[in-house]
């Protein structure tokens, strides 16, 4: 590819927006390991709802988006309905925007594309059209249609879509439909397609595997599905502890990492952000936490432990900081554990109960800021607590942070400066190009 068109089509992959930190110039910190915030969801009447997803705005830590649905739904395959909300911190207010939308596919994790503001929450799906939901420039929430185009010419979106998610480098699209094959007996299979995101909102499939036949002992329901940070692999774990790897170019199996079945022993997955191809950490709810080496050839588990010190806690969540220092499990005792990641030492636990007049609170979902400082976590009480973690004192962290609030991606990529200091600054792994992109 042509150096100019090579620049061209990666800057159209880049943001045009400049990093907004959740603090202002010379606002103070709060105490390290103190909640700073809490954000209460209610449904008329007060009714609660549990916290099952949170994230932060790609570009702006002051930006929440929670998606929730009803208490009784805090497993991946029970989950029927819920809402997507966002939420300005640095407002007075506990409410949020009233602009909540709804949706039918309320899944314990979702992604926001890297630079339109998509979120792959889904709000309905059939007849070729995929509505997602959209956050616009005043941090409100709408809808938004993409258009869906088979290259095979048929069923498009003709069953029921479960799961969406974007690829880190804004090309691909994921998505994970269940077809109801015998109503009667309840009996259902799960097809994954992969689409190429174009123009105008237009998603062309690439490919299409069915999990039951292509995915050895494939069972239950999807738990996690992720890109790898240069968004060349796939990894789908499900609720019966099974984890898959696939390249994402095709959907072809790279590895088959854990196929045995355990009823209800759900699987989550995250691959290291500064990683490629390499890392892989998955938690399993009984707190078996494991990091996988993905070299080809060489495919081990180098890293096991048990974390939970009680064996009727369960893990519910897990997440990274962007720059890969901190990994953080959510539990049903209301624990958040958080881990360096060089060593896998435990660094500290944090839990609300002696904090706030609620008892026996679960943590539902995790979400860092970009600042890496940061940390939100959604519970069983309907309420997402924004925790104040210790300041990062790395004067590299502090520099970037420092740029990219003056610099947006596009015009970081431009800078004569070697790849990886580029890729540093925008917490990316690098800017591999694809030749057949539109």
């Amino acid at each position: 590819m042509d150096v100019d068109v090579q620049k061209n089509t990666n800057t159209r992959l880049l943001s045009e927006d400049v990093y907004r930190p959740l603090r202002s110039k010379g606002q103070s910190y709060a105490a390290p390991c103190t909640i700073i915030q809490h954000l209460n969801h209610t449904l008329g009447n007060h009714q609660g709802l549990l916290v099952s997803a949170c994230n932060f705005a790609v570009h702006d830590d002051s930006i929440l988006i929670t998606q929730t649905t009803f208490p009784g739904s805090n497993t991946a395959h029970t989950f029927k309905a819920g809402f997507v909300q966002s939420w300005d911190l640095t407002e007075d207010s506990e409410t949020g925007h009233d602009d909540s939308l709804f949706t039918y596919a309320p899944r314990p994790e979702f992604s926001l594309s890297p630079n339109e503001g998509i979120i792959s929450s889904i709000l309905n799906s059939g007849k070729g059209v995929l509505i997602l939901a959209e956050i616009d420039d005043d941090s409100t929430l709408e809808p938004c249609k993409f258009e869906c185009v088979s290259k095979f010419g048929s069923d498009n979106l003709s069953a029921k879509i479960i799961s969406c998610v974007f690829s880190p480098d804004g090309r691909l699209v994921v998505t994970i439909s269940v077809v109801l094959f015998n109503a009667l007996l309840g009996q259902q299979y799960h097809d994954m397609c992969l689409w190429r995101l174009g123009k105008a909102r237009v998603l062309q499939k690439c490919s299409k595997i069915r999990c039951e036949n292509h995915l050895s002992g494939f069972s239950g329901e999807p738990q996690s599905c992720i890109f790898s940070p240069d968004s060349s692999l796939l990894a789908l774990s499900t609720t019966d502890s099974q984890l898959y790897v696939l390249r994402s170019n095709r959907l072809e199996v790279f590895a088959v990492i854990r196929s045995t079945r355990t009823l209800g022993n759900n699987c989550m997955c995250a691959f290291d952000p500064c990683e490629s191809l390499t890392k892989l950490n998955i938690g399993l709810s009984d707190g078996l936490f494991q990091v996988w080496r993905l070299i080809p050839g060489n495919i081990d588990c180098v890293f096991e432990e048990r974390i939970l010190s009680s064996s009727a806690d369960r893990l519910t969540s897990m997440a990274y900081t962007l720059d890969h220092s901190l990994l953080a499990f959510g539990t049903t005792a209301g624990d958040i554990i958080i881990y360096e990641t060089e060593l896998y030492i435990q660094l500290y636990k944090l839990n609300p109960n002696d904090a706030v007049d609620v008892d026996n609170l679960q943590v539902c979902s995790i979400a860092f800021a970009k600042s890496c400082q940061e940390l939100a976590v959604g519970y069983d009480d309907g309420c997402v607590r924004l925790w104040q973690l210790p300041v990062k004192m790395n004067l590299q962290h502090m520099c970037r942070l420092e740029i990219i609030q003056l610099l947006p991606e596009n015009m970081i990529y431009r800078l004569p400066l070697p790849e990886p200091l580029r890729a540093y600054l925008m917490f990316k792994v690098s800017f591999a190009v694809d030749s057949s992109d539109d």
